[in-house]
């Protein structure tokens, strides 16, 4: 039990990095530009980067984008 307590506080601290890094306004939420660093981030990290088109970010962006 003490190892799944843990692991959870684990898991916790690397949403809460995750998050204080890309949250920039610290709003709790990512907004547009945000996610789009995030994502850059993360596609640089898979050398895919260069290829994120502005227009289909901005068409991921609306279908996920909920508010």
């Amino acid at each position: 039990n003490e190892s799944k307590m843990a692991g959870s506080k684990a898991v916790d601290s690397v949403i809460n990095n995750f998050w204080d890094k890309y949250d920039a306004d610290k709003s709790g939420y990512l907004d547009k530009d945000e996610c789009k660093a995030f994502i850059i981030e993360m596609l640089g990290n898979m050398k895919k980067a260069k290829k994120l088109k502005d227009e289909f970010f901005e068409n991921m962006f609306k279908q996920f984008d909920v508010d």
